[in-house]
């Protein structure tokens, strides 16, 4: 059997591309419909943006006016008597933390039978707390003996004879320096150094 094709032009299957080109067609108009909504949210957002950020500049601005507002008003002697305050609160939070009883086991500990204390003059310096304590006792030997003693305790160091003078009865009255160097004598150094830095 003979197959012979009779028409004039050849057979294409047009169907096909027509399909094809209208499919394209809509995925182009589903893109460009996505991509103009997008366009419209991002606008919208962005305009939001702009409002939300011009209130806040106006916001920042209004909050500078009020804080060189409030500088300006800043009364010179009443900031200064407002810093002299917290100075002194620094101070006696320090000395609140320092135990003043450890310093008082330190002497006692350290006093013979025979020396008594009369006087204790204790101030805070960049070195620690130095003491300086009056002591009265019978002879040197004794006042040497206390002076051994709190040499030896780990929380006093450098001690030294500062004067001694002989009373009336007899005794010795001497004066006694040292360093208290603690642990807690730092916190009452930190609220003297926050209270003025003495």
């Amino acid at each position: 059997m003979l197959e012979t094709n009779l028409a004039t032009r050849p057979f294409y299957n047009e169907r096909a591309v027509h399909l094809g080109l209208a499919m394209a067609a809509v995925a182009i108009a589903a893109l460009t419909a996505f991509n103009v909504r997008q366009i419209v949210t991002l606008s919208g957002r962005q305009r939001e943006l702009a409002v939300r950020v011009e209130a806040d500049r106006r916001v920042a601005e209004a909050a500078r006016r009020e804080a060189a507002r409030r500088r300006a008003g800043l009364d010179g002697t009443r900031l200064s008597a407002a810093a002299t305050a917290v100075r002194e609160a620094n101070v006696i939070i320090g000395q609140r933390a320092f135990s003043w009883s450890a310093l008082l086991d330190t002497v006692e500990d350290a006093l013979p039978a025979d020396v008594r204390l009369v006087a204790m003059r204790p101030t805070s310096t960049d070195s620690g707390l130095e003491l300086r304590l009056m002591v009265v006792g019978r002879s040197v030997a004794d006042i040497e003996r206390f002076m051994e003693r709190l040499d030896r305790s780990p929380s006093v160091e450098g001690v030294l004879l500062s004067s001694e003078d002989t009373e009336d009865d007899g005794t010795l009255r001497a004066t006694v320096s040292g360093r208290y160097v603690a642990a807690d004598a730092a916190a009452l150094r930190a609220g003297s150094d926050a209270g003025g830095g003495r």
